[in-house]
């Protein structure tokens, strides 16, 4: 019953559907000119290469056309606390040690140092924090790290590069494209954990080094960042690499003891929730959030079996030294949603809070991940290359229909909020202060010059 209300409340909804089938109808005209290129590419007109290029190129336009269309200069959420608070109480220190204090202030139970002081030093270049040029800038940081694990593909089985790009640039995970904050950790520290990895895997010590550094970098933009260091024990025992141990020691214990010291300021969002069932529960709809409809979890939990068998099945078969960095990757990914099944799984029942949609970059990168480790190891799915890109314009266009107009609502919603906000009238909304507290909030930096809505 309640999926029936749900397929109802949607379908019957006209200014819904009205925004999904506009985005349809965006999504049919970049696909009809990547079906005309396809058809160059038959008749010999284009290579490989080329038609990646420009087809890709055309999913890049399609998805910063329409991120750049709704992206509004407001902070939701934790853009609130992490950023807008941030600088505020920045405006306001007396001393360097006093900034420094706030930009170590733990949130939840995250230290993020870095998003911090992006911040900062964003406001002190542009004079103000202009959250619809942080939004875009989220984009970008996508597109580098789509290019940092995909890119090599290119070479191994070029189609797959432009199937993945039709994956996951989309708006299923539309709080990530349009939350500031969420953006500037998710990829951020997906980003510096890619480039670890990426480092781990040379032999010189100096690269060594500098993979413990962006392992640092990636603790202190987000939690999950932890996880490197975990997985870096593990590959360089198993590799027989010793030698290379201490200092990802050293670094462990020095953030260690970082974290320990501020524990009297963590305030997580829930008690940790130690029952068995709603963990696994949480990690199988965390893997396979971003084929969540109606927010249902049956879906996302059968694509979290298919990834977590993947997994298990490349390590196994012993398959990872076939392709390391991307197995890494994925492990990395894995080991985020066990991490983060204590924590969030107490939040509701049977592991639903992991049908989060900001999950959705996780979730599809570790798909991908592992479509392309099978491709790569059962020509049966190379064969199958018109279905998984059928797959792939179907999905995104699904996301379309069912998230996008989530997100043009909200960004409909925020300039009503903000018009009535130039009329000093204050109706904060997207928000988990108490009102007193946001709206004193959204006046002191208004009235600061940090924020100008």
């Amino acid at each position: 019953m309640t999926f029936l209300y749900g397929f109802l409340n949607l379908s019957l909804d006209v200014h819904f559907r009205s925004i999904g089938f506009y985005y349809a109808g965006t999504w049919m005209i970049i696909s009809s000119a990547i079906l005309f290129l396809y058809l160059l590419k038959l008749n010999g007109y284009l290579n490989q290469n080329r038609f990646n290029f420009i087809s890709c190129g055309l999913v890049f336009i399609h998805y910063f056309f329409h991120l750049s269309a709704i992206a509004v200069n407001y902070p939701i959420f934790d853009d609130q606390g992490v950023i807008l608070d941030f600088l505020v109480r920045v405006k306001k220190a007396t001393s360097i040690k006093e900034t420094v204090g706030l930009m170590f202030m733990p949130y939840n139970e995250s230290i993020m140092v870095i998003p911090k002081l992006f911040a900062f030093v964003w406001f002190k270049i542009f004079g103000e924090m202009n959250f619809r040029h942080l939004v875009l800038f989220n984009g970008l940081l996508l597109v580098i790290l789509h290019l940092i694990i995909f890119l090599r593909y290119v070479k191994k089985w070029a189609p797959g590069f432009f199937i993945v790009t039709v994956f996951i640039f989309q708006f299923q995970f539309y709080d990530d494209a349009f939350w500031a904050i969420s953006g500037l950790c998710y990829y951020g520290a997906f980003l510096f954990a890619t480039g670890s990895i990426s480092l781990l895997l040379k032999k010189e010590r100096r690269k060594n080094l500098l993979a413990v550094a962006l392992a640092l970098l990636a603790t202190f933009t987000f939690g999950n960042g932890w996880v490197l260091f975990q997985l870096a024990f593990l590959f360089l025992i198993v590799e027989k690499k010793i030698g290379l141990l201490l200092p990802w020691v050293l670094a462990f214990i020095a953030a260690a003891v970082v974290f320990y010291s501020l524990k009297h300021r963590f305030h997580t969002v829930s008690t940790a929730a130690w029952n068995p069932i709603d963990n696994f529960l949480f990690l199988l709809i965390f893997l396979g959030s971003s084929i969540q409809f109606f927010y249902l979890p049956f879906i996302p939990a059968l694509g979290g079996v298919f990834v977590l068998s993947t997994f298990v099945f490349i390590l196994f078969k012993r398959r990872h030294h076939v392709a390391t960095f991307p197995f890494l990757v994925l492990a990395f990914i894995v080991f985020s949603a066990i991490t983060a099944a204590p924590m969030r799984s107490g939040l509701e029942p049977y592991g639903h809070y992991g049908m989060q949609v900001r999950y959705g970059i996780f979730s599809i990168v570790a798909f991908m991940l592992c479509i392309l480790f099978l491709a790569g190891e059962f020509e049966f799915f190379r064969r199958k290359i018109f279905i998984l890109a059928g797959a792939a314009f179907a999905y995104n266009l699904l996301t379309g229909l069912f998230f996008y107009p989530e997100a043009v609502i909200r960004e409909e919603n925020i300039l009503v909020i903000t018009d009535r906000m130039n009329n000093n009238d204050f109706d904060i909304r997207y928000t988990t202060y108490e009102k007193n507290k946001v709206d004193h909030l959204f006046k002191e930096a208004i009235e600061t010059g940090i924020y100008k809505p």
